[in-house]
C-alpha cells in the first residue's frame, strides 16, 4: 500500500501564534530530515511512539 500525505490539525496550549508556528516549523523540519534519510515518519509510528513513551517519567517531567 502506497503512503499518502495528509495534513494533521489539532489544538494545544501556547502563549502565542508565533510559538505554534515555531512548533510547526520544527515538526516539518524533523519530518523532512528523516525523509532525506529515507525514513518515513508515519502516523502509525507516531501513534506507537506516543503510546510507548507517554508515561515515561522523563517525558512527563519535561512536559510539565
Amino acid at each position: 500500500m502506497a503512503l499518502q500525505v495528509y495534513e494533521v490539525k489539532f489544538k494545544l496550549y501556547a502563549e502565542s501564534q508565533a510559538e505554534v508556528d515555531a512548533l510547526q516549523m520544527e515538526l516539518l523540519s524533523y519530518v523532512r530530515e528523516k525523509r532525506e534519510q529515507n525514513i518515513a515518519v508515519t502516523a502509525s509510528k507516531l501513534i506507537r511512539a506516543l503510546q510507548q513513551f507517554k508515561s515515561n517519567i522523563f517525558v512527563t517531567n519535561y512536559l510539565k
